[in-house]
């Protein structure tokens, strides 16, 4: 039997990742948690998020199907986004909550023995955990992406809290961002679109477009890119000069 793009991407494992196997071994999700040492009522708590999580996978599995027959109207991602926040609403997720699914995302993709859910996960994992967090019960919130055998995509969806993202954050970053701010310590792809509020800042290279439909808030890159999207309103800034804003449009930065 072939391996599965999961399979294939474990072989791919960072120091870290291979760090968290020790820690985790190779179990599925829920022998994961007593594994790992946390405390029983956090075991509980993660138990019922990766079971929404399934759900969320079910729900959106068939939004897939629906719009590949061209019965769903609009953005698909927005109607994706949207069936997420009525699964996970009552689960009031901690920051330590979502590090913690998030960690073992790799194993729970490698448990379902699924390609089809491994080659959606970067989507259905971003849509899921922006949902946590904006339902969440802190304003402050971090994820480690650096052990993951996959890019997420979608991460910080509506966001309006405080999260601090260590390793990559994928593309769609700050997709109609309201408020709070986004930190990348690593890179990230087209960024902020139809952002409102609040503050994006990567502090790795920047690819793709930036700011497009932007109408609020702020952007601050640190690695150059030239992909400035005309913006609505907003502010983006390159190495702290401000290059772009909702009435002067955009202007490059100088080389160098």
């Amino acid at each position: 039997m072939a391996p599965t793009l999961a399979t294939r991407q474990l072989e791919r494992l960072s120091a870290e990742r291979m760090a968290a196997d020790r820690k985790f071994g190779k179990y599925k999700p829920e022998e994961e948690m007593a594994a790992s040492g946390i405390k029983v009522e956090q075991n509980d708590a993660l138990k019922k998020i990766f079971q929404a999580f399934r759900n969320f996978i079910d729900e959106a599995r068939k939004l897939d199907d629906t719009f590949c027959n061209n019965e769903i109207d609009g953005s698909i991602d927005v109607t994706m986004y949207e069936t997420a926040p009525p699964i996970v609403k009552n689960l009031e997720c901690s920051s330590d909550d979502v590090e913690a699914f998030c960690i073992l995302l790799d194993h729970f993709v490698d448990s379902e023995k699924s390609p089809s859910i491994a080659c959606s996960m970067q989507s259905y994992a971003g849509y899921f955990m922006s949902a946590m967090i904006n339902c969440g019960n802190e304003e402050r919130y971090r994820i480690r992406t650096g052990h993951l055998g996959f890019e997420l995509s979608w991460l910080g969806f509506r966001n309006k809290k405080f999260v601090d993202i260590e390793g990559d954050a994928g593309q769609f970053l700050g997709y109609e961002m309201q408020g709070g701010r986004i930190t990348v310590s690593g890179s990230a792809r087209s960024i902020g679109f139809e952002m409102s509020g609040g503050a994006i800042h990567i502090n790795g290279e920047a690819i793709g477009w930036m700011g497009a439909k932007m109408t609020g808030g702020e952007i601050r890159l640190q690695e150059r890119d030239d992909n400035i999207e005309p913006t609505k309103g907003g502010r983006i800034y390159i190495r702290g000069r401000l290059v772009a804003d909702g009435n002067t449009g955009y202007t490059p930065p100088s080389s160098g």
